[in-house]
């Protein structure tokens, strides 16, 4: 159901060059992210990654924003069904989502945090 097709849409934002075999070699993030983009369709994503005078760091994470809370809405259907709620989510799918919530805080949270709040990026262990 969208379950899976929000995670799988997920899975094409943190790995894109799987989704459709698309070639990533010498292309630069800014392009690779955009790539990421353009396999969503524009009915999963919000208004402002049609906004050409916002860079492709901040769409992604507009993006990954966006099915994240379509995730949730999900889960929580699912979870007034039949309690399974994470475990809805396989172990690789769960991996991926925090590798992508990872990104979302390093671009999206942390440059907007005052100097001296929350662990800087690079004194983080993974």
């Amino acid at each position: 159901g969208e379950l899976k097709e929000i995670l799988s849409l997920l899975k094409t934002l943190a790995v894109p060059s799987v989704a459709k075999g698309t070639e990533q070699g010498g292309k630069s993030l800014e392009d690779r992210l955009k790539a990421a983009i353009d396999l969503i369709p524009s009915h999963h994503l919000p208004h402002i990654c049609f906004d050409s005078t916002k860079d492709a760091k901040y769409k992604f994470v507009a993006a990954c924003k966006n099915l994240f809370m379509k995730l949730r809405a999900n889960l929580l259907l699912i979870q007034e069904q039949d309690e399974t709620g994470i475990h809805a989510i396989s172990l690789q799918d769960q991996a991926i989502l925090r590798t992508l919530l990872e990104i979302v805080v390093c671009w999206g949270v942390c440059p907007y945090l005052l100097p001296g709040v929350g662990i800087p990026i690079d004194k983080r262990s993974r």
